[in-house]
């Protein structure tokens, strides 16, 4: 029995299994949503059997970065002491499951260097011929998808526009970020890596998505930051912070899709001040949102109002202040900041980040990867609840975790996990 299970894991464990894993969520967050869900399952299930065998228990036991990181589940389960509609708060808890199952299943996974930059890889390769797409179709379409952003509007994207932008974003940042951590020897892979980050910097000013703009400009300012503070390089670092201003600044004038953006967004935010919030202005909506999503926080600051009673407590703010929205216009905060207050409270929200920044405390010198993966979604967080909702969730738990699993197998140098040899050669020496 313990020859099967031992052949079961290694099986389940090897490389080709996570190439696959990685794969299908990297093409699943654009195209095929139901890949993303699988991936979660997947993940979970090699989890629970890891769990079977006691060296594999004891090995996780001494991971603090990944337990600290699954404790954000705990703190969702927690929420029923507060939660009096308890269906809802169940379907709640199965969105805080990948809080569980990514940090669980991969562990199980071996990530060395050669590995860790192929499943990165996979990730900015699938996105980079998304955007490659979408540019094609604006190009064709120039005039037409230009005047869409006189009404608030964006260029079709496979996936809502504000999400979409957060992943060009990450993808942005994670190819400064491998170019700074490895550094790759052969010329063609340095000049690989830094057009398509060109590219994707370029393509989110044509997309001019506001969250994924300011998502991207914080990624790459606290990669520059942290090298600038490693390398002493301060005049480099200056020099490189005025450049991407500047190239923000040429977007506007050059480019009539950012430029017809931030008219349109000026025109929104006045309406909202000399008319009050109209439900057919999108920032109307947001600023909303924010606003109700305060209320609820002020109401119940210290625990919150619970995971199952969020959404009725908003939707009553809502018909008391706003009665004028309508229904499919009556969102939750799109803030991740601003839903965890209302729902866990100012302790649980302080638990939640102590919790997910614990990995970046204890390893942030080692990874510029790290830093960008971070910056850009906790960026991304002040304007659309990145890791509330699946697909954000899910991508950033799988990145992180990849990430952290090599930066593990660096401080100990030899495998991170298993006791069982994985199929193939990717042991690291």
């Amino acid at each position: 029995m313990q020859a099967f299970y031992n052949r079961l894991m290694s099986l389940l464990s090897s490389w080709q299994i996570l190439y696959v894993l990685t794969a299908a969520l990297s093409v699943g967050i654009f195209y095929a949503r139901s890949l993303v869900s699988i991936t979660t399952g997947t993940l979970l299930a090699i989890g629970l059997l890891s769990l079977v065998d006691a060296e594999r228990r004891h090995a996780l036991s001494r991971r603090k970065e990944i337990i600290y990181v699954m404790g954000v589940f705990v703190v969702y389960a927690l929420s029923v002491l507060l939660s009096q509609d308890q269906s809802k708060w169940l379907s709640q808890l199965n969105i805080g499951l990948p809080y569980l199952g990514i940090p669980l299943g991969l562990t199980a996974f071996v990530v060395d260097r050669r590995r860790l930059v192929h499943l990165l890889s996979i990730f900015i390769a699938a996105t980079t011929v998304s955007a490659c797409i979408i540019t094609g179709d604006y190009l064709l379409h120039w005039q037409e998808y230009n005047d869409l952003y006189k009404f608030g509007q964006t260029i079709p994207t496979p996936i809502l526009h504000v999400r979409y932008s957060y992943f060009v974003a990450l993808a942005c940042c994670l190819a400064v970020g491998l170019w700074y951590d490895h550094r790759p020897s052969a010329q063609w892979q340095r000049r690989t890596l830094g057009a398509v980050a060109l590219f994707l910097f370029v393509f989110l000013h044509v997309l001019a998505v506001r969250t994924g703009l300011f998502a991207c400009y914080a990624g790459l300012f606290m990669i520059m930051l942290v090298a600038a503070m490693r390398q002493g390089n301060w005049r480099l670092a200056a020099g490189m912070g005025v450049l991407i201003l500047g190239v923000f600044a040429a977007g506007y004038w050059m480019l009539p899709s950012l430029r017809n953006k931030i008219d349109y967004m000026r025109h929104d935010l006045k309406v909202l001040v000399q008319q009050g919030a109209l439900p057919q202005y999108s920032d109307n909506t947001r600023v909303i949102s924010y606003q109700h999503g305060l209320t609820l926080f002020l109401r119940h600051p210290v625990l919150g109002a619970g995971i199952g009673d969020v959404t009725n407590d908003i939707a009553e703010i809502y018909e008391r202040d706003t009665p004028q929205f309508p229904a499919e216009r009556r969102y939750l905060p799109e803030s991740d900041y601003l839903y965890w207050l209302a729902t866990f409270g100012l302790v649980g929200t302080v638990v939640i980040l102590g919790l997910l920044l614990y990995p970046l405390g204890l390893y942030w010198r080692r990874s510029y990867l790290l830093i960008g993966l971070y910056a850009v979604t906790l960026a991304s967080s002040f304007g659309v609840t990145t890791l509330q909702l699946q697909l954000g969730k899910t991508a950033f738990l799988v990145l992180l975790c990849i990430i952290l699993q090599y930066c593990r197998s660096q401080v100990i140098g030899q495998p991170v996990v298993t006791p069982v040899r994985p199929v193939g050669d990717d042991l690291v020496q």
